[in-house]
């Protein structure tokens, strides 16, 4: 006669639970030899060298409808198949698991970086860029432009959200934004991540501006680009907010650190 094991030996031989081998039978992949009315399962030792295969194509992280797939067919040259496609998968998640760890060294960096930050209240370290990219404008009230999918962004990572103020004849700059912006830090996506749609536009930024960082709520955001319109005598003119990080407040009133660039006049 067959010797046969208990579903509880098989379970202690290999180091897994009965919920394992319950769902292997319950998909097909692993059924027991003899089922008795009393509802024990026995398995032979011809199905281990089965569950051996299983085990250590779980152990590559094989998912079991694969491993079922090939297993049926008993041929070297499936396994074969079902290793170097799993080394594909292995493959690909290492580069996610790169650009996580890239993710992660960027966002440590920033805060760090918001961390030791001390706005320039006199407004002595103006830096001058030269600025050269598309922003995709729309007013606030239609905000985000219509067919806009931030999903084909790839991640909301690659978006950088900007506020534009405006200030009137008298260098006063108002209280909320006249329109909001997007832009894509892959600058050769720009087209095709924001489609033409009513009311938002391409604008090109192009020319030397003034830059500086700020961090705050948005109520001192707006005193201080007063403090930089009266200062660098800005009459009619526009200032752009890129917003770099939010840092939330249960009360809602947040704290931002953002760049703040406005166009160098002679």
């Amino acid at each position: 006669m067959r010797q046969l094991l208990r579903i509880g030996q098989v379970c202690k031989l290999y180091g897994i639970s009965l919920d394992t081998l319950r769902h292997y039978d319950k998909i097909g992949l692993l059924k027991p030899l003899v089922t008795e009315p009393s509802g024990y399962r026995y398995y032979s030792f011809e199905q281990l060298d089965i569950l051996e295969m299983i085990l250590a194509g779980r152990s590559l992280d094989i998912p079991l409808e694969n491993l079922q797939k090939r297993l049926a067919s008993g041929e070297i040259e499936d396994y074969i198949l079902l290793v170097k496609e799993q080394q594909t998968v292995i493959e690909e998640r290492k580069r996610e698991l790169q650009q996580l760890e890239n993710h992660s060294l960027q966002m440590a960096e920033l805060l760090t970086q918001i961390s030791l930050h001390k706005n320039d209240e006199d407004l002595q370290n103006i830096h001058y860029v030269a600025l050269d990219m598309d922003i995709c404008r729309i007013p606030i009230a239609m905000f985000p432009p219509a067919r806009f999918d931030g999903n084909d962004m790839g991640s909301f990572l690659q978006m950088e959200q900007w506020s534009f103020y405006q200030s009137d004849s008298n260098g006063f700059v108002a209280e909320l934004p006249q329109d909001a912006g997007l832009s894509c830090r892959n600058a050769e996506r720009m087209g095709e991540m924001f489609p033409e749609s009513t009311g938002a536009k391409i604008v090109k930024i192009k020319g030397i501006y003034g830059e500086t960082k700020f961090l705050g709520k948005s109520s001192s955001l707006h005193i201080y680009l007063n403090k930089i319109s009266k200062s660098f005598h800005l009459q009619n003119t526009e200032l752009l907010v890129k917003y770099i990080f939010a840092l939330p407040h249960e009360d809602l009133d947040n704290n931002y650190f953002v760049e703040i660039y406005f166009p160098k006049h002679d």
